[in-house]
């Protein structure tokens, strides 16, 4: 972490590097090449449909009774998805209320 001789924090990634003494800083590049690589796969996979990706990093600060701040980061990552497995089938309602395979109005006795 390289701070300014008087030690204030100015910068983001200032702030980032205070967290966990940097590791958070690296897992945050790790986390988005693992974001970049699972878009890569979606496009290869499926295409551009539904590729889409999201990094959400939140700061929390809580006061202290001393003036200080407890700070805390997390990070959450969201990669794109599989297309939904899709099927396609043809029932109907029997007057039961009952799903069956049967046509109701082709059986003996409906147009009657």
């Amino acid at each position: 972490m390289n701070l300014p001789h008087d030690w204030k924090v100015r910068t983001v990634p200032e702030l980032i590097d205070l967290f966990e003494s940097g590791k958070f800083a690296d897992k945050l590049v790790k986390g988005h090449s693992d974001l970049l690589e699972a878009i890569n796969h979606h496009l290869a996979e499926y295409g551009p449909t539904g590729c889409s990706g999201k990094i959400t990093i939140t700061l929390t600060y809580k006061a202290e009774a001393d003036r200080g701040v407890e700070l805390t980061a997390t990070a959450a990552y969201l990669h794109p998805s599989p297309p939904a497995e899709k099927g396609k089938s043809l029932a109907f309602i029997d007057r039961e209320g009952q799903l069956t395979l049967e046509n109701p109005a082709l059986t003996a006795g409906e147009y009657d």
